[in-house]
């Protein structure tokens, strides 16, 4: 099965820039990185390597979401904190609009029924279910802490 996506002129992979560009764009772009990281986790993407995210005029754009969203017998299971481009964001503090954002999502039954029947038109009700439920638990995480903590959860979220 293939993909389609917005091409996006002039972008380069990660890893195709310099270690010292990368490192540059790792401090420049650290809260986005934060955000894509607290992403993939919820959508268990697992392939957030060097070569599925581009930048483009000093933009980052996550590409390649191949390896998320897979109703495997580990979906409902812990939360697993993959890296991205070989990094975790432990213990960082993700930009305050994402928190408030995932807290209006948490406080309002009525965004988590949109979500929710969008999801429905692609994957089956317990598939939606368990999706609904990590996005849930992390969000909690983020509002209550603030941040992904690595001496509570760098062997994984469980699932509440």
């Amino acid at each position: 099965m293939g993909s389609m996506q917005e091409f996006i002129p002039d972008a380069k992979m990660f890893c195709e820039i310099s270690h010292d560009e990368q490192e540059r764009l790792k401090k420049v772009h650290r809260k986005t990185l934060v955000k894509m990281w607290l992403f993939d986790m919820m959508i268990n993407n697992f392939d957030r390597g060097g070569a599925n995210w581009l930048i483009s005029e000093d933009t980052i754009h996550a590409i390649d979401h191949s390896h998320s969203l897979r109703d495997d017998e580990y979906f409902g299971q812990d939360i697993t904190c993959y890296t991205v481009g070989g990094e975790n964001f432990f213990d960082e503090e993700p930009l305050p609009e994402f928190i408030e954002s995932l807290g209006r999502f948490l406080a309002t039954q009525e965004q988590q029924k949109i979500l929710e029947d969008l999801l429905v038109e692609l994957f089956n009700k317990a598939f939606v279910r368990k999706c609904i439920k990590r996005i849930k638990t992390v969000g909690s995480i983020l509002v209550r802490d603030g941040k992904i903590s690595h001496n509570k959860y760098s062997s994984g979220i469980a699932v509440e």
